[in-house]
């Protein structure tokens, strides 16, 4: 995963440069990042291709016949499209973005980092405000949309309510190191997760482990996520924000094989209970304008792979 997704200029984050109404249904067309990763620098430019923004989902029913129905449904796409572009700043540019992969994601832990990205989307952050993760987002409960999913714990996978909204978290505090917010709170996993370099995770748990950080500019900093093709994307957006140049990066100081353990006493015969991962330690650091800090150092255990015999 790279950070630099391009060179130039990148369109205003979240706006849709085309709109096809057809046969009842509505398709939104805007920027899409060439890959999984992220940028700090200066903004991209990048080719129009199928997006699908929060911001912009239209609800447009099928009925059947009638050009009146049909001047009924463009008229009303056209009016929700020019609702939400003339909510944007004037000059609105993004100024650090992040994106992870939703492949291989169960459906459930999907849905989850979705839904906690439509909780996120449009968030408007006021220069010198602290944002926090769970006051944005709250509860992952049933009664607010989400759906129980697998979380590692302790090296386990346990179905919990929200499994999978730390990757959204996650994506959201790359976005964040990347432009230039001042990280205020933020928590590792116990083990490194892989949708992500690893010390650069960002884990949540309501009314327990929160994501905060503060907007150092003098302008407001909106918050834009979207799903475009297999990944979720955040990007922090303003207008006339004074940004320096950001780099981050990780120096892996060392990297943890993991072990392979056999449980029960059964006979030859085993299958697969835990797939292994390796553990790291790792410093992130990060630039901002030419001074060098350090962000975060964490030491993530590898996870041994755990086999159980079969009777």
């Amino acid at each position: 995963m790279g950070e630099g997704l391009d060179n130039g200029v990148e369109p205003p984050c979240g706006l849709l440069v085309q709109l096809r109404v057809a046969a009842g249904r509505a398709h939104v067309h805007g920027a899409l990042p060439r890959h999984v990763g992220g940028h700090g620098g200066r903004a991209s430019r990048h080719p129009v291709q199928h997006v699908r923004p929060f911001g912009a989902r239209l609800l447009v029913a099928s009925v059947a016949g009638g050009a009146l129905m049909k001047a009924a449904l463009l008229a009303f796409a056209v009016a929700a499209l020019a609702a939400m572009l003339f909510s944007l700043p004037s000059g609105e540019e993004c100024i650090g973005s992040w994106a992870s992969p939703l492949a291989g994601r169960t459906s459930a832990q999907r849905h989850n980092a979705v839904r906690a990205a439509e909780r996120l989307d449009g968030a408007v952050i006021q220069p010198g405000e602290v944002f926090s993760f769970n006051g944005r987002v709250g509860s992952c409960s049933r009664d607010q949309g989400f759906l129980r999913a697998p979380v590692s714990f302790n090296g386990q996978l346990v179905i919990t309510w929200g499994g999978g909204v730390c990757q959204t978290s996650t994506t959201l505090y790359n976005a964040a190191l990347l432009g230039g917010m001042e990280v205020v709170e933020r928590h590792p996993h116990r083990f490194a997760p892989t949708y992500v370099p690893p010390g650069r995770d960002a884990a949540v748990a309501y009314d327990a482990f929160d994501l905060k950080f503060r907007n150092p500019y003098d302008v407001p900093v909106r918050v834009r996520c979207s799903v475009e093709g297999e990944r979720l994307v955040i990007r922090l957006c303003a207008a006339g924000a004074q940004k320096p140049e950001v780099r981050v990066w990780q120096d892996v100081r060392h990297i943890a094989q993991p072990a392979t353990l056999t449980t029960g006493s059964g006979g030859r015969h085993t299958r697969l209970r835990t797939q292994g991962a390796p553990g790291f330690d790792v410093v992130v650091l990060r630039s901002v304008g030419g001074r060098q800090e350090v962000v975060s150092s964490n030491r993530y255990p590898a996870l041994n792979t755990i086999l159980e015999r079969l009777e």
